[in-house]
Order: C-alpha cells, then sequence, then structure tokens
C-alpha cells in the first residue's frame, strides 16, 4: 500500500519546499517496496533482472535464469519505430523452431533448429541449403546436407531417405565412390516409394542417383 502524502495548504514557500522533499522521498520508498515485492514472488533475486548496457543505448531484462532475454534498440518499419527483441535458445533447448509473427498471428518467418530460415510466400519449408555429408554406415537424411558420398568399403548399408510427406521440391543426391563390391541402397519410410520401387542400389563406383519429393513419394530426377 502507498504511504500517505502530506498536505500543502497555506503553507510558506519554505514549508511547501519541504513537504515536496518529503514527499519525493516517499515515492522513491513506495517504488522501493513494489520493486521489493516483485522480486520476492521468484525465486532468487537472478529470476527477474533488469541489466543496463554501458556500451549501448538499451538495457536487458532477464525473467528466469533460463527463460527470455530481451535487448533493444531502433528498428523502423514502414513509417513507425519498432522495438527489436534478441532471443538466445537456453541450454538444452529443444524446441523445433522459433517464429516471427506480423499482423494478427500470421507467421512471416521460421527458424528453425536445422539452421534454417523459411520465408512465407518465398521460399518453400522443404528447401534447404546444400551442405555435403561423407557417410560409411547406414544413415538417415535430414536437413543438414543434400549431397552424400558414400563410401562401402567396410560393407554395404543403406542410406534412408526422410518422408516425402512436408518436404515438397527437396532433393538430395547419394553417390557411391568406392570401388568395392559392397552396395549402397537407398532406401524409403513407411510405404512410400522412389519412383514405384521401394528401393534403388548403388552397386559399383561413381554409381550415383538425385531423388526429389512429390509431397507423397520419391522421384528419380536424375542417375549415373
Amino acid at each position: 500500500m502507498a504511504t500517505a502524502r502530506l498536505a500543502m495548504t497555506l503553507l510558506s514557500e519554505a514549508q511547501s519546499k519541504k513537504v515536496l522533499a518529503v514527499n519525493d522521498a516517499l515515492n522513491i520508498i513506495d517504488a522501493a517496496v513494489a520493486a521489493l515485492a516483485l522480486a520476492n514472488t521468484f525465486t532468487n533475486r537472478n529470476d527477474f533482472t533488469k541489466v543496463p548496457d554501458a556500451t549501448a543505448n538499451y538495457g536487458v531484462i532477464n525473467v528466469g535464469s533460463a527463460g527470455f532475454a530481451g535487448g533493444g534498440g531502433t528498428n523502423y518499419a514502414g513509417s513507425a519505430t519498432g522495438t527489436l527483441i534478441a532471443m538466445n535458445a537456453a541450454t538444452g533447448f529443444t524446441g523445433d523452431f522459433i517464429n516471427c509473427q506480423l499482423g494478427a498471428g500470421v507467421n512471416k518467418a521460421q527458424l528453425t533448429k536445422d539452421g534454417r530460415l523459411v520465408l512465407a510466400d518465398l521460399v518453400s519449408a522443404a528447401l534447404f541449403q546444400a551442405g555435403y555429408l561423407a557417410k560409411t554406415t547406414t544413415f538417415t537424411l535430414g536437413a543438414t546436407a543434400a549431397l552424400h558420398n558414400c563410401d562401402a568399403t567396410a560393407g554395404a548399408f543403406n542410406m534412408q531417405l526422410p518422408n516425402a510427406a512436408g518436404r515438397v521440391g527437396r532433393i538430395y543426391t547419394i553417390k557411391k565412390v568406392d570401388s568395392s563390391a559392397n552396395a549402397v541402397t537407398v532406401t524409403t519410410t513407411s510405404s512410400e516409394t522412389i519412383d514405384a520401387a521401394t528401393t534403388y542400389v548403388l552397386a559399383t563406383q561413381w554409381k550415383s542417383v538425385s531423388v526429389y519429393s512429390n509431397g507423397a513419394s520419391w522421384s528419380i530426377m536424375s542417375s549415373v
């Protein structure tokens, strides 16, 4: 509860200044009490902190020791001045993505846990940066690479394609680079197929195949 203020009625100038000074002090006390009450709702003083930044014109507010951190600055969008918010994933974060929403809750951008930035109506969620992986054992293809060199010298193994659903337009290239008789077999999940077949075999050195998702199954784009 706020402390009572002194009223100024028929006071001299000197007395009025003293009353104003006392009321100012009471305002400071009220603010301190409110801050203390807020701090006491958390488990420790690190749960809710305001950290000033001596090198910039903004500070950081931390809510929870491993929760939200917001930074500021100036961000101009159209004719309005908005607020720039930076978010860092907490240690052990296992979420799938971070959405940026504008307007009435419409996702305009998405940063996935695989490091892909998806923009609405511009980039398909199935597309990703064409990375490269070298594999020597059975592997399930993901969003980290589109190009795969496979060395089966130590033994035959499978390269399993992910579900075609939700990955329309995604392209993978798999190539056998060793001269052994061990095959590299491209497989699918569930009942999906590769041009109506359940597998595609790379049996000889330098044999390769490129496939793409049509949303329901995988199709061969090219093979050598």
